[in-house]
């Protein structure tokens, strides 16, 4: 990618001793290339020989030259609030504490980073929070849900959920769940199941993957085979 701030900065004079000065601001991570001139140059790649301007010079005076990198701050990432319609559709949030609607459709809903709220629709929607500490609220319909890395909650909705248990990213806690309709993926073999004042702890050695509210641990022991698939 390359950027062109193509105007001369306050005080430069061409071959001159004015002071310059360039000020960007990167829109995305990666590697970019700064140069400070009053010539436009919008295809330089320095690994490129004779890429750039195109200009010629037949004499240059020799003389120092001093060029200084000052790195601010990243900036805040703004949230999102995003609304589906009744439409399939995919709706993702970006670094921010972003809110997104599925509403109608079979939608795929991404929380990406940040704090997320997110709400699925009456269809089967597929959920994925990402990173952050985010909140779900699933509303039914057969949804395929994996709340990502960070302490999550999930509510469920009347109908048929699947969430995801991810093994050293936090744990999700899980409310309103129905033996029959709810099922965990991800877990594999070798869970434990333990009571707690808040519900069942799902563990695998000593990573708690889920706490499951309103429930209790010989729910799960008895009917693991219906639930953990």
């Amino acid at each position: 990618m390359a950027i062109s701030e193509n105007d001369a900065a306050p005080n430069e004079v061409f071959q001159a001793n004015g002071d310059t000065y360039l000020q960007f601001t990167a829109t995305a991570a990666g590697t970019y290339y700064a140069g400070v001139s009053v010539l436009g140059n919008t295809f330089y790649d320095p690994n490129v020989q004779g890429s750039g301007s195109g200009w010629i010079f037949t004499r240059f005076e020799p003389g120092a030259y001093r060029f200084t990198a000052t790195l601010g701050d990243a900036p805040v990432p703004l949230p999102q609030t995003r609304f589906g319609s009744d439409a399939s559709e995919t709706l993702t949030g970006g670094s921010g504490n972003d809110v997104l609607y599925g509403n109608g459709g079979m939608d795929t809903l991404i929380g990406g980073d940040g704090n997320d709220l997110i709400y699925g629709g009456s269809q089967a929607d597929t959920i994925l929070g990402g990173s952050g500490n985010d909140t779900i609220y699933a509303n039914g319909g057969g949804d395929l849900i994996d709340a990502g890395s960070g302490l999550d909650t999930v509510w469920l909705g009347a109908g048929a959920a699947s969430i995801a248990l991810n093994a050293g990213e936090g744990y999700v806690t899980v409310k309103n769940f129905q033996l029959g309709a709810t099922q965990f993926t991800g877990g594999g073999s070798g869970l434990s199941f333990a009571d707690s004042a808040d519900g069942v702890k799902i563990s695998k050695g000593d990573d708690l993957l889920a706490m499951v509210t309103w429930q209790t641990a010989s729910t799960f022991s008895s009917n693991s085979s219906m639930i953990f698939v």
